[in-house]
């Protein structure tokens, strides 16, 4: 199978997203956005995503102390119980939660009930739980929190079972773009890339919209799955550049 960068080289999917992103209304916005582009910039730092994370940065702005600001404010501080007063042991927590201890690890620490609470009873059979389980891992290791091994280990389930969760192309439904988008984008952040991945990035490229967005509006729904796919389809497009000859 070609690489998606050849694929998608005559019109990027991120280009043709970038607009419909930076279109979108400052008013429907929610805080994730700015999460999410801000990472997208560090992957294609065009005008138009540039503007659409400024819109979204002026919304999300409004919450000054949410640990999640570090994404993008590396100046941020936060207390240790901002980030490590929950308790795994409280059922299904906010999947924030074990986020923002990921997030702040490298200055507040990784408790090991929290990891074992992300390799685990965090899961949910491959929905929105188990893709978050596998972000906050993935970004304890960026943290340095978790070495290789040690990010293998806990992780290696929640991969697995993302994996047959998986359908070979997404549903019909903004739900389902959505979910099928966010499974691929954080395996590709936990460090995966196959033949099967590619062929994901490639069904989910096929189904974005002529005017650039991914899903049925109106409304943020389908702003997340749009956002969620051109940041997946961009680090895949990333990787390409990474490992061409």
């Amino acid at each position: 199978m070609l690489p998606l960068l050849l694929l998608c080289a005559a019109a990027s999917p991120t280009q043709k997203a970038a607009q419909w992103l930076a279109a979108f209304p400052a008013a429907q916005l929610r805080f994730d956005a700015a999460i999410g582009l801000s990472q997208l910039v560090k992957l294609d730092p065009a005008p138009p995503l540039r503007s659409a994370l400024e819109k979204a940065r002026a919304v999300a702005d409004a919450d000054a102390d949410n640990p999640h600001r570090r994404f993008w404010d590396e100046k941020q501080q936060v207390e240790k119980r901002d980030v490590a007063a929950w308790s795994p042991s409280d059922g299904k927590v906010n999947v924030n939660r074990a986020i923002d201890e990921a997030l702040w690890c490298d200055v507040h620490g990784l408790r090991a009930q929290s990891l074992a609470y992300l390799s685990g009873p965090m899961r949910d059979g491959g929905g929105y739980r188990s893709t978050h389980a596998l972000w906050a891992l993935a970004l304890a290791r960026e943290r340095g929190c978790l070495d290789a091994a040690a990010f293998e280990k806990a992780s290696a389930e929640v991969r697995a079972e993302l994996r047959r969760a998986q359908p070979a192309s997404p549903g019909p439904t903004t739900p389902e773009l959505d979910l099928f988008g966010e499974r691929l984008l954080f395996l590709l952040l936990a460090g995966e890339r196959d033949a099967t991945l590619d062929g994901w990035a490639k069904a989910l490229a096929a189904r974005q919209n002529p005017d650039g967005s991914w899903g049925q509006g109106p409304g943020y729904p389908q702003y997340h799955a749009t956002l969620v796919a051109t940041w997946a389809l961009a680090l895949a497009r990333a990787r390409d550049r990474n490992r061409a000859p």
